[in-house]
């Protein structure tokens, strides 16, 4: 008897077993997730760090004094594999503001008078400025200055004469007589909290807005109601659209304010941005980014299929942007799933807006590019609402 039962319990568990294995090759929405979204996440995320490390940061280069040394220590640099000379700067106010402009991520200062000291057998100190808003790609900055330092000694020591007569200690010394002076800009206590924390905040916003909006889309059409709501707002998309476009934007935009504004002043990070022109810029992010949901919320019929196809992407999102992995280093498939994406943008003006306070003209250009997303993504959602919604009885 005891015998039978466990038979039976084994044919019961198979039976079950084979069940739930063909419903996971033949439902749909897990088909998605067992199959589709690992496959395409997987390869979108890790995909992001195939060149393993970062090479050619763009530097700048202020040369005052000008000498066949130094000159030699420009070209080292520009010919090393973590570091690419992006321009030669006049003075160092200049290239300061290429940094912080986010043309280059930092600079190499040799004051006059440099070659100078060292032939007198003395020391000589070069500046060494790196954007550590950025962790990853500071640092192939400072080890590219302490690359060059080592370069310059070991010419500069072959060179002297009587090296045999000088004592162990004289000898160390002559060995560094270039040293880099390291600064730190704007995250000067290199800490992660600055680096990651702000950009996290844009990206999880950007997620809540869009899951929210197409959660409505869906529900709509899952309870069969979307026709009506279509009718209701007079049969005209504008007003569809608009009327669930604007309470997202309202709470989402004061959410988002508390977020970046209040809440991280708790975590002792402080927008130093001037105040108008922050909460401009995070009113037209919020705008964006409900524009975006907006126009994808038509598709989704279901409510399952808005967190099968959204679950993932604030992660995706947050590493296609540029924030974390530096843009000019991801494939170029990675840099065009990042355009459509309002965080792309956002995140270029964050950072900045965390580190330093910048001329409203330096970040005109981000600001355009999601006052025209959310113009062009609005008027694609309304043409969605119509075609859509226009059709569901």
């Amino acid at each position: 008897m005891s015998e039978r039962k466990s038979t039976d319990s084994i044919s019961i568990f198979w039976n079950t077993f084979l069940s739930e294995f063909r419903r996971m090759l033949t439902n749909r929405h897990l088909l998605v997730v067992c199959f589709l979204a690992p496959f395409f996440y997987v390869i979108v995320l890790t995909s992001v760090y195939q060149q393993k490390r970062i090479m050619d940061v763009p530097v700048g280069i202020v040369d005052a004094d000008n000498t066949s040394m130094t000159r030699e220590a420009a070209r080292y640099l520009d010919s090393s594999e973590g570091l690419s000379v992006y321009a030669k700067y006049d003075e160092i106010h200049s290239a300061q503001d290429a940094l912080t402009r986010g043309d280059i991520y930092g600079y190499f200062y040799f004051p006059k008078g440099f070659t100078a000291d060292i032939k007198k057998g003395g020391s000589a100190n070069y500046r060494v400025a790196a954007d550590y808003m950025n962790i990853a790609l500071a640092n192939p900055i400072f080890l590219g200055s302490s690359d060059v330092a080592g370069e310059m000694n070991a010419v500069k020591f072959s060179q002297l004469p009587g090296k045999p007569r000088l004592s162990r200690e004289r000898a160390a010394a002559m060995r560094n007589l270039v040293r880099p002076e390291v600064h730190t800009i704007f995250n000067r206590e290199m800490n992660y909290l600055d680096f990651f924390v702000p950009g996290l905040v844009a990206v999880i916003m950007q997620q809540i807005i869009i899951v929210a909006l197409c959660l409505c889309g869906a529900e709509d059409r899952q309870l069969g109601i979307a026709g009506n709501y279509y009718r209701n707002a007079g049969s005209n998309p504008f007003i569809a659209a608009g009327a669930r476009f604007l309470p997202c934007l309202i709470v989402n935009y004061v959410l988002t304010c508390i977020f970046l504004l209040l809440w991280l002043r708790t975590l002792d990070l402080r927008i130093v941005h001037s105040l108008p022109d922050t909460m401009l810029y995070i009113f037209v992010f919020t705008a964006a980014c409900c524009s975006f949901g907006l126009m994808i919320s038509p598709f989704f019929r279901k409510t399952a299929d808005v967190f099968m196809f959204l679950m993932y992407f604030s992660m995706a999102a947050f590493l296609v942007s540029g924030y974390s992995w530096p843009a000019y280093m991801l494939p170029l498939p990675h840099r065009l799933i990042g355009m459509p994406i309002p965080t792309t943008y956002f995140m270029s003006w964050i950072r900045r807006a965390f580190g330093a306070g910048l001329p409203p003209s330096w970040t005109m250009p981000d600001f355009w590019i999601l006052v025209a997303m959310t113009i062009t993504y609005f008027l694609l959602a309304t043409l969605f609402y119509k075609r859509i919604y226009g059709r569901e009885k």
